[in-house]
Order: structure tokens, then C-alpha cells, then sequence
């Protein structure tokens, strides 16, 4: 977290504004020498006393210029010089009223804090989230380079970065953005506010405490008497002051924290992390609801910096490489990437014993997933160590931001959001995850957070493992496929191995009825593309020998109105998808024809066309693809 983030701390009210300020004592406010005190729990217990304001009631004109300073404090972002822009982004942009669905329609989504040299432009999102977006083609360039180190690093330059985390770095956010019409919004905002019904309106409920952070904003910017008013119309409609403000001043702290756990992940500074998260609880307090969850992280990572004993290893049938492993684990600089091939359901112990890492050195995970099934003793060793290390590659989490402030969380909504939340994970947690997509089915998997211990999870991956131990990687494959599990097949399929693509094909041409499987079949042809011909003429040879028959399975685009359609249609797709015709000339194909085509005939090419142009992009970038598909 930088300093010149603007969540990098609260800052400074200028006390030549404070001075201008003439506020009505009827409103929120706590009096003149509010502002003043120097704590900032009375920062938010000042900003609270604003539900004493009636509600209900024909709105008043009032000034909240006192409020919105005192979210300032607290870390609002500072957007008085600011552009507000329509930012196009794809999901990364979305913002939460757009993702809603609810009113109101705005023409803009954020603000452009600052661009750096590069093009790079530093964005506030839904008032409190900051990214960074580049221009398309700066993000293209910025991927090339990457991909290109990564090559190098395969091919054995020396690098000596531990490949756990090597792939591992944020992708490039690339959009384009102009500016939007600020005036515009803020009548939008008032005129939604003003016809929504008081007190009854969830989806005004629903974004408070957003709307109200775009209303301190634009109060900061000078637009005062329209900022007055829509807050007054805020706590009208929602009817709750204190949740309205509640919304606000958790969305301030979710925020907060995220960066603070971004700085983490990126710094690998323990104590700074530590620190950032006393500061938190000390400034919001009881009203922040993810405060008791936070605290547990506080405590976790307290007992990580204390000194004390060597964690030990135990169990049965360990070896010096296990322990060799667990010391790398336990290191305060390792990172464990949850993008890793051994958090992808139980597959990571098909790989070849051995085989190197895509890039850099081996990492504890790329030596877990080399051993195989001889790795499992040491993961069921592993299942009670609490030790914490640092995580990379999480998704971007989410919270819910309406609440009132009295209504803490409950000791299995903290368990819940503690399962997800972004934070350090033990190592025992990283074993946890490892053996769950290994043994447990996908039902057991599906309720593993509330129904599986840490012991019957050791129970489970020692039977597994007493029964498996000596299979071979075509045993253990057979195995994976006759299971049915999803996230196995569906990883599988997309494999450049050898030995994975005629397992699958086995798997697919095998059965009482092909038509069972077409879906999957119909994918691992579009991923295979060319490759895939010999396959597919055995798998219509299958198909044929069926009697006519609706078919089981959907097949997206390639559905027809009779069933004798359905499978002629899938037959044609299959071959499409293997013919030497290129991306290119499918598209020049299309362009040229003289009348525009049939739906059907659209729907016809489709399939072939993205298969021919993802297989392009894969061929282009490969090994690497499969960080792209």
C-alpha cells in the first residue's frame, strides 16, 4: 500500500474548510468541538449520531459538510480532482449497481484519480475499490513480455524464482474509458431517490451505503446543496439512518482492508500486516462487521511473529524429502499459489514422477505434485499445522455491505466468511485443500467446510492411499474418469498430454450409450481441434450404429427441431471442428457470401469458427495456454 494510495490512510481535514463550516445543530452532527477530538472512534460514534436525525418526514434543507468531512478521516478516497468517466473494463468494471440490475442507469462508473507515464490509469470503482487499468494494447505488450520470460525461464536460463508462484502475478486489467456526465448523475441519483418508497424499497436498501459515498463525493467537490440532498432522501427512503451510515462506513473498512492484504501478498511484510490491522480495529470498531473475523486474522498472525519451538513433523511412513518439503513450507518468505495444478481436483498426482516445473526452481508444491501419491503421508502430516503462509492467486472476494451496525455477526456467519476470507492460510488449511479434491466426492466436497473434519479427512486419504498407492498414472486415470467427477473430466480434457487425451477417448467411446457423453466429447474436439480426426471418425462410427433418438445431452448451437437434425447436426459440428479449414478462412467465408446467411447457418459455424480461432491462440501461445482458456 502506498502513500499515495487513497486508502492509504485517513487524511488530514484542512482546517480552513472546518472553518467555513456552519452546521445545523438539528443534524448528525455532535456539536463544534466534534471535530477536534483527535480518537477516531469518536469519528465514527459522531458519524452514527446521525441516525438521531427524524426520518419519514418532508426533508429539510440541511448541510452535512461536517459529515462528509469526518468520512474523509476515516479514509474515504479523495476524489476533488478527480474525472469522473464511463470506464468499459468487461467483469472488472462492472460495478455493484450495474451488477444489481436496479436503477439508477448512470453514464458513469468511476473515477480517473491519476495516469502514469506508462498510460496506466489509477481508477476508483464503486467509491472506495481502487484498480489499475491499462489501454488494450499496453495490456497486450504487458502479456507478450510475460509469456515470453516465462518461455525463457522453461527453457533453463538460470532463473532461480521458485515456480509456485512464478505465474502467478495479477492479470492486466485492460479497458478504455471517457469522461461521463457528472451533472447528469447526480440528477439521476435524486430523481431515482425521490420516486422510491420510503421505507420499503429494497433495492435502495441494497445500495445505501454506495449511493451515499457517491453523495459525500460529490459533496467534496463543491456540488453541496445536491450532495444535501440526496442524503436527506437516503435516510428518508431507507428509513434507518444508522444503516444507511452503518453501509457507508464498512464499505470504507472492507476496502481498507483489502489493501492492506494486497500490500501484503505483494510485500510478504508480516509485522507491517500486523499493524495495519490493529489500526483498523482501533479506528472502526465494533461498527466494522468484519471486525471479529479480522481479529481472528490479527491473533493468527500475532502468534506467527512470536518466537517459539520449531514446528515438528510426525506420522507414519514420512522420509527426509517430506521433511525437506514441510521446512520449505514453513519458510516466512514461501508463497503458496492457489492457481496451483495440485488445488484442481486430485489430478496432480497423474503427472509423470520427476517432471520440472513450467519455469524457475521447484517450489514445495511443484515437489508435492512431482512425488505423486508418495506426497499423501506427508499432506495427512501436514493437516494440523497451524503455521500461516502467505497465499497468491486468490479471486477477489466480496462482502455484504448493508447491515445496521447493531447487528453483529453470529458465531456461523464468522465461520462461514472466515472459510473465504482473503488472509494467510495455515499450512494444515493448503493440506486440507489438496486432499479434499483427491478423496472426498464431489458431494462430500461440496459440504467439506461444515461436514468433514481434519481427522475423518485423514481417515479418508489413508484408506485412499493404502488402496492406491501402487497404481500406476494409467490406473489412476481410469480411476478419475469412472468416478464421474466434473472438475476432473473437465481438467482432463483440456490436457496436452498423451497419455490424458487417450484416457479421455477410451472414457468417451466406452459406454451403453455415447450419446451420454456428447457433450464432453464436443468439447474435448473444440480443444483438440485437428488433432482430434481419427477420434472423431471412431466416435461417429459409434453415433451411427444408434438407433434415431433425441440425444441426451445438450449441445448448445448445434441443436436442431428433429431428432434426426440433432444428430446430423452434431455429426457435421464433430468434423467441422477437425477439418484444416483455418479461423480465417471460415471468417473470409462468411464476409464473402453475396446474401447474408440463416440463422441456422450461423449457428452452424459458430462452433467451428471459435475452434479454429482459439486453437490459433493456443498454438501461439503455448505452453502457456492454459492460463488463457
Amino acid at each position: 500500500m502506498g502513500p499515495h494510495s487513497p486508502l492509504a490512510a485517513p487524511r488530514a481535514v484542512n482546517p480552513h474548510t472546518l472553518a467555513a463550516v456552519r452546521p445545523n445543530p438539528a443534524t448528525f452532527l455532535v456539536g463544534p468541538g466534534g471535530f477536534r477530538r483527535a480518537a477516531t472512534r469518536l469519528t465514527v460514534a459522531a458519524l452514527l449520531a446521525m441516525a438521531t436525525a427524524p426520518t419519514g418526514q418532508a426533508v429539510p434543507a440541511r448541510d452535512y459538510a461536517v459529515g462528509v468531512a469526518k468520512l474523509s478521516q476515516l479514509g474515504l478516497p479523495d476524489v476533488r480532482q478527480a474525472t469522473y468517466v464511463q470506464l468499459e473494463a468487461g467483469y472488472a468494471a462492472a460495478g455493484e449497481l450495474a451488477m444489481y440490475g436496479n436503477e439508477p442507469k448512470l453514464s458513469g462508473n468511476a473515477w480517473l484519480l491519476t495516469t502514469k507515464p506508462d498510460g496506466t490509469a489509477v481508477m476508483l470503482l464503486d467509491q472506495v475499490r481502487v484498480i489499475e487499468v491499462v489501454p488494450p494494447a499496453l495490456a497486450e505488450a504487458r502479456m507478450k513480455a510475460r509469456l515470453e520470460a516465462m518461455s525463457r525461464a522453461a527453457a533453463g536460463n538460470g532463473a532461480t524464482v521458485e515456480s509456485d508462484a512464478a505465474e502467478d502475478g495479477p492479470d492486466p486489467v485492460a479497458g478504455k474509458w471517457k469522461e461521463a456526465d457528472l451533472a447528469a448523475d447526480i440528477r439521476a441519483v435524486t430523481e431515482y431517490l425521490e420516486k422510491s418508497d420510503a421505507g420499503s424499497d429494497y433495492a435502495v436498501k441494497r445500495s445505501a451505503g454506495l449511493l451515499f459515498l457517491f453523495t459525500a463525493q460529490v459533496h467534496s467537490r463543491g456540488q453541496s446543496a445536491e450532495a444535501n440532498r440526496m442524503m436527506a432522501l437516503l435516510f428518508e427512503k431507507v428509513g434507518d439512518s444508522r444503516a444507511v451510515l452503518g453501509a457507508a462506513i464498512n464499505r470504507i473498512a472492507d476496502a481498507q482492508y483489502q489493501e492492506a492484504y494486497r500490500a501484503f501478498a505483494t510485500s510478504g511484510n508480516w509485522t507491517q500486516y500486523l499493524a495495519a490491522m490493529e489500526a483498523q480495529t482501533a479506528r472502526f470498531g465494533t461498527v466494522w462487521r468484519q471486525a471479529p473475523v479480522v481479529a481472528r486474522v490479527r491473533e493468527a498472525v500475532r502468534a506467527q511473529l512470536a518466537p517459539g519451538t520449531p514446528a515438528t513433523l510426525a506420522g507414519d511412513g514420512l522420509t527426509e524429502e517430506d521433511r525437506r518439503i514441510a521446512g520449505l513450507l514453513g519458510r516466512s518468505d514461501a508463497v503458496v499459489s492457489l492457481r496451483h495444478p495440485v488445488f484442481g481436483g486430485g489430478t496432480w498426482v497423474l503427472q509423470e514422477p520427476g517432471a520440472s516445473p513450467k519455469s524457475g526452481q521447484p517450489g514445495p508444491l511443484d515437489l508435492i505434485q512431482q512425488r505423486g501419491t508418495a506426497a499423501i503421508p506427508l499432506l495427512i502430516a501436514l493437516l494440523g499445522d497451524g503455521r500461516l503462509v502467505r497465499t497468491s492467486g486468490e479471486s477477489s472476494q466480496s462482502f455484504p455491505h448493508f447491515s445496521s451496525d447493531d447487528d453483529p455477526m453470529e458465531d456461523e456467519e464468522i465461520e462461514r466468511t472466515w472459510a473465504n476470507f482473503p488472509r494467510p492460510q495455515a499450512i494444515g488449511e493448503v493440506a486440507r485443500r489438496i486432499l479434499a479434491g483427491l478423496v472426498l466426492s464431489e458431494e462430500e466436497a461440496r459440504g467439506e467446510e461444515g461436514g468433514i473434519t481434519p481427522e475423518v479427512l485423514a481417515q479418508k486419504s489413508q484408506a485412499w492411499y493404502s488402496q492406491h498407492k501402487s497404481d500406476d498414472r494409467a490406473a489412476l486415470r481410469r480411476l478419475f474418469l469412472a468416478s464421474g467427477r466434473q472438475e476432473v473430466i473437465w481438467r482432463m480434457l483440456r490436457s496436452s498430454e498423451a497419455a490424458d487425451q487417450e484416457a479421455m477417448e477410451a472414457y468417451l467411446l466406452v459406454g451403453k450409450d455415447p450419446l451420454e457423453r456428447l457433450s464432453v466429447a464436443v468439447e474435448y474436439v473444440r480443444f483438440r481441434g485437428v488433432g482430434a480426426r481419427a477420434f472423431v471418425e471412431r466416435y461417429v462410427a459409434e453415433l451411427n450404429k444408434l438407433p434415431v433418438a433425441t440425444p441426451a445431452a445438450s449441445t448448445g448451437p448445434v441443436q436442431r427441431s428433429s431428432p434426426e437434425g440433432k444428430l446430423a447436426a452434431v455429426i457435421k459440428t464433430l468434423r467441422e471442428l477437425v477439418s484444416e479449414t483455418t479461423g480465417e478462412q471460415l471468417l473470409q467465408e462468411l464476409l464473402a457470401v453475396e446474401q447474408p446467411w440463416s440463422e441456422e447457418k450461423l449457428q452452424q459455424i459458430a462452433p467451428s469458427l471459435v475452434a479454429r480461432l482459439a486453437g490459433r491462440t493456443r498454438r501461439r501461445c503455448a505452453p502457456h495456454c492454459y492460463r488463457l482458456v
